[in-house]
C-alpha cells in the first residue's frame, strides 16, 4: 500500500471540506497523513474526528512576522519542516498555490498538485517558468472545474494540457445525512417561527455584493433571511440605515457554523443566492461550496452570470442566471420575482438532478497517483 502525504496550509483541518473528503477517498486505497500548517501555529500530533491521522507545525517566521509580512520565508520555513518528515512517503498530494515548493523540488513523478484556486502568483511572466517546471515534474496538476484550466491555458500558464484535470467540490453524504445541532441552531429555528426563508452564505466581503444579497429578498418578498458566516461591516451599516426595524425582524445571524451543520439551515430554505464579482479570475471562475450544497440538497438558486455556475444552471435549469454578476439590485429583484411565480418549476428541476451534485470516490482517480 502507498504512503501519501497531504500537504496543506488551512484555518482548520475539521472545517476544510475539500481536504476531508479527499483524505478519506484516498485513505481507501493508500495509507494518507496530513501535514498541515494551522491558524494556531501549534506543532502536534493527532487525529481529526474522521479519523485522518495529522501532523501541524509550528512556524517561527510566522510567529515573528504577523499576518502577509514575509510569506516566502514562511513557505520555504514550511517546506524545510515538512520535507523532513516526508521522505518515506511514496506520494505528495500538495494543496494551493502557497504549497507550490513541494511539487518543484519533488522528483519526477512523485507530486500531484491540487490547486483549490487560481495560481495568480504564476499569472506573471517572470514565474511562468517555475509553474512550466512543475508540471512537467507532477503526475498531475488539479484545478476545481474546467474553465480555470481554460482561462490558465489562455494565459501562458499552462503548456501541456494533458498533465491537467479538474475535482469539482461537491459534497458528500457525510454533509448531506450527518447534521450537528447546536445552541445558535435553536434560538434560529425559535426566531424563525416557522416562517419561509432565503439562505445566504459568506458574504463577509464586499465582491460578494452583501447588500444586494440581502437588499433583494427584503425588497421583493416578505420571507426571513439567515445568514452563515460572516456580513461584511459596510454592508452591514447600510442595510441597517436603509432598513432599520425591518432588517433586525427578518435576518438572523448566525455566525461561524460547523460544516456538518450547514444543511440544517440550508435544506428548508427557499432559495439560496450566491454572487462574486467577475473583477477577478479566482471570483469569476469560481464555484462555491454553497453551490453545490444547494444543488444536492435541491435548493433552486439565483447567482451571477460567472462563466462556471452559469453552465450548470443553464443546463439543469434549477434557478435562475443573472446577466451580470450581481451589481444590479434591480435585476436580483426581477430575478427573485419570476423564481418565486414558477417556482414549482426550479424546485422540480433541483430535485430531478440533485443527485448528479454529490460526491463519489470516482472524481479522485487512482490513476492521477497510482502510476
Amino acid at each position: 500500500m502507498k504512503k501519501i502525504a497531504i500537504i496543506i496550509k488551512t484555518n482548520s483541518l475539521e472545517f476544510d471540506d475539500r481536504i476531508r473528503k479527499v483524505s478519506l477517498t484516498l485513505s481507501k486505497d493508500a495509507d494518507v497523513k496530513i501535514f498541515a500548517l494551522l491558524n494556531d501555529n501549534v506543532e502536534k500530533e493527532d487525529v481529526t474526528s474522521y479519523y485522518i491521522c495529522y501532523h501541524s507545525f509550528f512556524l517561527k517566521t510566522r510567529a515573528l512576522f504577523p499576518k502577509k509580512k514575509f510569506l516566502m520565508l514562511k513557505m520555504l520555513e514550511f517546506y524545510l519542516k515538512v520535507s523532513k518528515q516526508v521522505k518515506g512517503y511514496d506520494i505528495l498530494w500538495a494543496n494551493d498555490e502557497n504549497t507550490f515548493l513541494f511539487p518543484l523540488f519533488a522528483r519526477k513523478n512523485r507530486a500531484v498538485w491540487d490547486l483549490h484556486e487560481i495560481p495568480e502568483f504564476f499569472l506573471k511572466k517572470k514565474f511562468k517558468f517555475f509553474f512550466h517546471r512543475i508540471e512537467r515534474k507532477s503526475l498531475k496538476i488539479l484545478h476545481a472545474n474546467p474553465f480555470r484550466i481554460d482561462y490558465l491555458y489562455e494565459q501562458g500558464v499552462i503548456s501541456d494540457k494533458s498533465k491537467h484535470s479538474y475535482m469539482r467540490n461537491y459534497p458528500d453524504r457525510i454533509f448531506l445525512e450527518k447534521s450537528i445541532k447546536s445552541s445558535v441552531y435553536e434560538n434560529f429555528v425559535e426566531w424563525l417561527g416557522g416562517e419561509r426563508y432565503v439562505y445566504i452564505q459568506g458574504i463577509e466581503q464586499k465582491s460578494r455584493y452583501p447588500f444586494n444579497s440581502i437588499a433583494c429578498v427584503l425588497e421583493a418578498t416578505d420571507y426571513k433571511v439567515v445568514i452563515i458566516g460572516g456580513l461584511d461591516s459596510d454592508g452591514r451599516s447600510e442595510l441597517e440605515k436603509k432598513y432599520g426595524d425591518k432588517f433586525k425582524e427578518r435576518v438572523f445571524l448566525a455566525g461561524w457554523t460547523d460544516q456538518l451543520s450547514l444543511s440544517l439551515y440550508l435544506r428548508n430554505a427557499v432559495f439560496t443566492i450566491i454572487l462574486y464579482t467577475k473583477d477577478t479570475p479566482n471570483n469569476r471562475y469560481c464555484e462555491a461550496n454553497r453551490f453545490y450544497q444547494a444543488c444536492s440538497l435541491a435548493v433552486p438558486l439565483i447567482c451571477g452570470s460567472n462563466e462556471s455556475m452559469k453552465s450548470i444552471i443553464d443546463e439543469w435549469h434549477m434557478g435562475i442566471c443573472l446577466k451580470t454578476d450581481g451589481r444590479s439590485l434591480d435585476e436580483l429583484i426581477k430575478a427573485i420575482k419570476e423564481l418565486t411565480a414558477n417556482y414549482s418549476f426550479y424546485k422540480d428541476n433541483s430535485i430531478r438532478s440533485r443527485n448528479l451534485f454529490i460526491w463519489n470516490d470516482s472524481m479522485v482517480k487512482k490513476e492521477w497517483w497510482n502510476n
